[in-house]
């Protein structure tokens, strides 16, 4: 989905046998090679989709995975559980956790910027998102919490660090707690965000 939220930029059918009770979707995330992660908590695996067929190349295992991010300093996958306060690292090269640190609980959908800053929302079903930040070189929290009215029911986000925008994705159809009860695309102006750590 463009960042304007007009145009499909790709898409892939996850309703063949290969993707067997693989309806719980959250978490995705692109490699710097265009290879597609998607977190499926169905089957507590991260799945490896190839850019090209569609089809699914791996699974990485990960039990209740929810957010995810592709840190590209590090060559792995950044994971986070449904509820857990632990965030993992997967080295995709030796296939192993290679790092861990700690972050709300409620955190749901996660990204991560260039320098390493991991950002995630949480907020219950009919209260608005908020976003916090995180340093994985360091664990700091930073102090900087961001509120994002009117958005409920967070799902995707992505920080553009360049543009200084926020933008994410309601998905207020599903939650009918959500108000407006509506699948959303919205943006934030994220220029005046402090990013210093707690």
């Amino acid at each position: 989905l463009s960042l304007d939220f007009t145009t499909i930029l790709d898409e892939w059918d996850m309703s063949g046998s290969t993707f067997t009770n693989n309806n719980t979707i959250q978490g995705v995330a692109v490699a710097d090679d265009g290879t597609y992660y998607a977190a499926s908590s169905g089957v507590n695996k991260i799945l490896n989709i190839n850019p090209t067929t569609g089809a699914k190349i791996g699974t990485i295992t990960a039990t209740s995975a929810n957010g995810i991010a592709y840190d590209s300093a590090r060559s792995g996958i950044w994971w986070k559980a449904a509820s857990s306060g632990t965030l993992n690292l997967y080295d995709i090269a030796t296939s192993s956790i290679v790092d861990t640190m700690t972050v709300r609980a409620d955190i749901d959908q996660i990204g991560i910027t260039p320098q390493g800053y991991i950002y995630g929302t949480f907020g219950a079903n009919g209260d608005d998102a908020q976003l916090k930040f995180y340093d994985t070189a360091t664990k700091a929290e930073f102090a900087s919490t961001l509120g994002l009215s009117p958005w409920q029911a967070a799902e995707g986000v992505y920080y553009d660090t360049v543009a200084e925008v926020i933008s994410g994705v309601s998905d207020g159809a599903f939650h009918l707690e959500a108000s407006p009860a509506l699948a959303l695309g919205l943006t934030y102006d994220a220029s005046t965000l402090d990013l210093t750590p707690v």
